[in-house]
């Protein structure tokens, strides 16, 4: 891929991720790379690259040869994302915790502070999520990382739409801050088990305000 075209192929992907995540793109929708070139101006090997990383993300899936659509959003698919980030977060943190530095404490508190000031359900989402991932930076394990990121990009579209009326993610200050006492004290048990139970809460509330 020349850097013209990875340019290319990240301004898209920026795009139509806010757009899916936001339902400006409903799910089901049908994303080609002939009109996503045209919309965008590109030849249609960015377009390809684009849906080839959105589909990696989980974000777009191709149920046929030819046809690639926005995942759908279901509740089943909201659980497996919820199960597997309880599996593999808390393994994260404690691979990570003993290793991070006093430095990284200190860039995570930052993360926190700045989370006060979010401007948006998504902003918010996207610091809450830059938080837990500065937690697992050192975990060593690049593989796990991915994953774990994709499946809180993929978290967001289930957390924005019902923002104003359950208040997701109203408390998560106060949570992190908690968590990352523990870490500090280097009480990893004690974080893990914060985590999951976290997960778990989080799970609860928005299947129980869930409207597909």
């Amino acid at each position: 891929m020349s850097r013209q075209n990875e340019k290319s192929s990240e301004k898209i992907v920026t795009d139509l991720r806010e757009k899916i995540i936001r339902g400006t793109i409903a799910p089901k929708t049908r994303l080609t790379h002939r009109d996503i070139a045209d919309k965008y101006g590109v030849s249609i090997f960015p377009a390809r690259d684009a849906l080839r990383i959105l589909m990696n993300e989980g974000m777009v899936v191709q149920p046929s040869p030819k046809t690639i659509i926005v995942t759908p959003v279901t509740s089943s698919d909201f659980i497996d994302i919820m199960e597997m980030r309880a599996l593999l977060e808390p393994r994260a943190l404690e691979l990570s915790g003993p290793r991070l530095t006093k430095h990284d404490f200190g860039s995570i508190r930052s993360i926190v502070s700045n989370q006060k000031n979010g401007t948006s359900a998504t902003a918010t989402a996207e610091l809450h999520w830059s938080f837990h991932k500065a937690l697992y930076k050192r975990a060593g394990r690049p593989r796990l990382i991915e994953t774990i990121d994709n499946l809180n990009i993929n978290l967001i579209r289930y957390l924005v739409p019902i923002w104003a009326t359950v208040g997701v993610g109203s408390d998560w200050v106060e949570g992190e801050n908690e968590l990352l006492n523990l870490v500090e004290k280097n009480k990893y048990n004690q974080a893990v088990k914060l985590l999951r139970k976290d997960i778990d809460r989080s799970t609860l509330l928005v299947l129980k305000n869930l409207t597909l």
